[in-house]
């Protein structure tokens, strides 16, 4: 017992534990601290989170593993989860950084070990330790489940047994052994390889080759477990098979060497050049000083044998970063210790000067307690780095970046289906596929957004070829830049086919864009719901439309004849309102308004005009009755989406002239004209196709003139064009004349000369998507009985045909022998109504 105190009474007094013991927690406070709230949670974390859980059934990956990075990383990080659980703090994410602030504790204590080893200064050492732990940008990093992290580890530790001199066999062997698990935990380890050689001649007195040729043996053994591995499998080399490719080891390094952009790194373009730009926003302490120190250790580094340890790791390192095509942010993780180490030798370097210089300079006694120039060195290293970072905003020690992660995941758990196909950010993929405790519901159907994109064979298996099969798109920050920098297109047409149903971005500082796929921060996080197949085809017709017939700031040009007409930007106002989109609206009705809206009488609307030279002119200034009503109708519509009243002030004047105008009364019922100038001798010319009973009824509720009766008239019309002399079909003629005292109908074809114009065609067919909307807003009977004739025709011509001509004759002699898309459109909408299975057919 008596020994046991006396050797606890010699570790209290010893300045080495305390220094063990202040670094620990130093690291224990600075990564530890708010550690589950910053940063966010990155890709990269929950991919080998997802991989160590993989391990724990018995697989290296959720997925076919495709030899993109060596295991031995996930490998223990799966025994860490297999001994504390995969929720054990919270999210699996938290339980595996703890994982890393374990390791990072114990690297910095190995840190400081080194450091002492190399120096033997408390100063030089307590300012790496400080160095390593205070950065922001080691911080960021170093608190992320990174396999650079556990390698860095395993570097720090191999260090500091290679500094044991002279060099016994012991360290040699396991050294050997654990610089085989680095590079299988990271492959850039290797660039360290060289350094640990060098501390092997180093440090050993004796059979330096011998020792060296044990170390790569043993090395070489363990790292030879991996190709041993893919040889096992079948998956060593590429296949030789066409049509039946294979992952393979080799195959997947040849892709890895690929990567990347061939640049120097003084290049704007290269991606050392945009990391060193992300690292200089995150921590300019730390870069100028890497830069000084870079530039000071050329010059120590031949007469100072203690600083030639960290600057032969440094250096070797530096070199990889200078020369890869391919540097992601995080790679400069294992160079931080390396620039703490390069301080601390520095920092010694000035200690021996001033001890060479007057070991005496400053000297004060107050009491017991001395005070020397090597204390007030001591003291300006740790206040001049405190003061260094002071100006720092500490966000990593205050800041939530991961509340929106949890909250996508709570909501998805609480509000959506498990049997939900969704695509996921991976960092959130455990969370969701499985029960985080008894009564939480797993989401099986979820997927990695890189696997799906970049896995031929998930495509397949869980999407059938077909990104319409997703229902959700767990947005974030890391699949935005998966759109941008790498061309993920199934992602983006899905993102492209979605809308938001929930936005996490309450407390975010990122500049978002999402159009235009653009976020600077990962602090947010939504959930996208995937549009059913057919608003996808109308998405996708839309903005085809939009790309080809919109010109300026709302024009529709018909490209065939160079014409504008207000019916084409009536459609284009009618799409703009059901597909959701206000700002393509606002610019086809302000270019309406401006271009087309100058009858000096009324509000209506010159109906064609045509570009000239830059310049659009007027070539008919007639108005045209189905715009005017589509114009009114779609500014109705687009204020009850929107609310914006200047809308609805427009369409009542439009439709208090169309009333003027455009209808007229005969024999106590009322008709549509075809428009304000279609008086032609003692009658009107009108076009059944521009009936449009659903926008009477619309219109009745924002104005007083009787537009029900107008309604319940255009219905008796309607029947009464279904029984005129030869009309077999119940179809209507594209355009008609009607008596205005009698009321009769008759071919206007000697006043208006037409082609087609008793039969049913290219004009007639709309009036079967204007009862339809009767039907589907309103609940029409009478677009029921209006169908009802038509659709026997078109049942008998799809049983004969499976087609439509294009036109007809009212008794249903086709009159060409082509069929047309449009036309095609009226047996779909009429058929829908009473016959759904021959219209599912067609």
């Amino acid at each position: 017992m008596r020994h046991i105190l006396r050797a606890c009474s010699a570790c209290y007094r010893s300045p080495l534990v305390w220094l063990v013991i202040f670094s620990a927690l130093v690291a224990g406070l600075t990564h530890g601290y708010n550690m589950f709230n910053y940063p966010y949670y990155e890709n990269d974390e929950g991919v080998y989170t997802s991989q160590a859980y993989a391990v724990l059934q018995g697989k290296l990956s959720p997925y076919t593993y495709t030899y993109d990075h060596a295991p031995a990383g996930w490998i223990l990080l799966g025994l860490w989860l297999r001994l504390v659980g995969v929720f054990a703090f919270g999210s699996s994410i938290n339980t595996a950084r703890v994982f890393i602030l374990i390791l990072h504790v114990i690297a910095t204590v190995l840190l400081a070990l080194i450091s002492q080893r190399l120096y033997r200064s408390y100063t030089a050492t307590l300012a790496a330790v400080l160095l390593f732990n205070l950065s922001p940008l080691a911080i960021y990093f170093q608190r992320r489940v990174l396999l650079d992290n556990i390698m860095t580890f395993w570097v720090l530790l191999i260090i500091f047994l290679l500094l044991d001199r002279p060099l016994k066999i012991w360290p040699t062997v396991l050294t050997g052994i654990l610089a085989g698990v680095a590079l299988l935990t990271k492959e850039i380890g290797v660039y360290f390889v060289p350094g640990f050689l060098y501390l092997l001649w180093r440090n050993s007195r004796s059979n330096k080759s011998y020792l060296i040729g044990i170390w790569l043996t043993l090395m070489g053994i363990v790292v030879g477990l991996y190709p041993l591995y893919a040889l096992l499998k079948g998956e060593l080399w590429p296949t030789s098979q066409p049509g039946r490719p294979h992952v393979s080891l080799i195959g997947t390094l040849q892709q890895q060497l690929g990567r990347g952009i061939d640049q120097p790194f003084s290049s704007q373009d290269s991606l050392f050049y945009h990391g060193f730009l992300s690292w200089l926003e995150k921590d300019p302490v730390l870069l100028g000083l890497t830069l000084i120190l870079t530039a000071v250790t050329a010059f120590f580094v031949w007469k100072k044998n203690s600083l030639q340890v960290p600057a032969v790791f440094f250096y070797a390192f530096l070199g990889f970063l200078l020369t890869s095509k391919l540097i992601i942010n995080f790679y400069i993780i294992p160079l931080i210790p390396l620039i703490a180490l390069l301080l601390a030798g520095v920092i010694r370097q000035v200690q021996f000067w001033l001890e060479q210089i007057s070991p005496t300079f400053f000297y004060s006694s107050l009491g017991k307690f001395r005070l020397t120039n090597h204390h007030l060195l001591n003291l300006a290293i740790i206040l001049l780095l405190l003061f260094a970072f002071s100006f720092d905003s500490h966000e990593q020690f205050w800041r939530n970046e991961t509340r929106p992660q949890l909250q996508t995941v709570e909501y998805v758990k609480q509000n959506l289906s498990p049997d939900s196909l969704v695509i996921a950010d991976s960092s959130i993929y455990l969370d969701l596929t499985l029960s985080r405790f008894a009564s939480d519901p797993a989401f099986p159907h979820t997927h990695w957004a890189w696997k799906l994109e970049k896995d031929p064979q998930v495509y397949q298996t869980e999407l059938s070829n077909d990104w319409r099969n997703i229902d959700y798109v767990l947005l974030s920050h890391e699949m935005l830049k998966q759109i941008r920098d790498f061309d993920a297109q199934l992602l983006k047409s899905a993102v492209d086919n979605a809308q938001a149903i929930k936005l996490f971005a309450d407390s975010s500082t990122a500049y978002l864009d999402l159009p235009k796929y653009i976020s600077t921060n990962g602090d947010w996080m939504g959930i996208w719901q995937v549009k059913e197949q057919p608003e996808i085809v109308l998405d996708q017709a839309w903005q085809y439309y939009k790309q080809n017939f919109i010109y300026s700031y709302g024009q529709v040009i018909d490209p065939q004849t160079n014409t504008t007409t207000s019916e084409g930007q009536s459609y284009a106002l009618l799409r703009s309102v059901y597909q959701n989109d206000p700002a393509t609206f606002a610019g086809v009705w302000q270019w309406t308004r401006d271009h087309l809206q100058y009858r000096g009488k009324d509000k209506l609307f010159s109906w064609q005009g045509r570009n000239n030279q830059k310049a659009f002119e007027l070539t008919d200034t007639a108005s045209a009755s189905d715009a005017d009503i589509d114009i009114a109708t779609a500014l109705l519509l687009a204020y009850l989406r929107w609310g914006n009243p200047e809308y609805q002030t427009a369409a009542q004047e439009i439709i208090d002239d169309i009333w003027q105008y455009e209808v007229v009364k005969i024999n106590q019922r009322y008709y549509l004209t075809a428009g304000s100038d279609m008086k032609y001798y003692n009658g009107y010319i009108i076009n059944p196709s521009y009936f449009s009973p659903a926008a009477y009824q619309l219109f009745a509720q924002f104005d007083s003139h009787p537009w029900m009766q107008l309604k319940q008239d255009t219905y008796w019309l309607l029947g009464q064009i279904q029984t005129l002399p030869n009309n077999q079909t119940g179809l209507v003629p594209n355009w008609l004349w009607m008596q205005e005292t009698s009321g009769r109908l008759y071919n206007p074809r000697k006043f208006w000369p037409q082609e087609h114009v008793i039969d049913y065609g290219f004009d007639g067919f709309r009036i079967f998507y204007r009862v339809s909307l009767d039907y589907y807003w309103f609940g029409s009977k009478r677009a029921v009985a209006f169908v009802a004739r038509p659709n026997m025709f078109f049942l008998n011509q799809w049983q004969t045909y499976h087609k439509y001509a294009a036109i007809y004759q009212l008794n249903g002699q086709p009159l060409v022998d082509y069929h047309s898309l449009a036309t095609t459109i009226a047996p779909l909408l009429s058929l829908q109504i009473t016959r759904p299975d021959p219209a599912e057919q067609i």
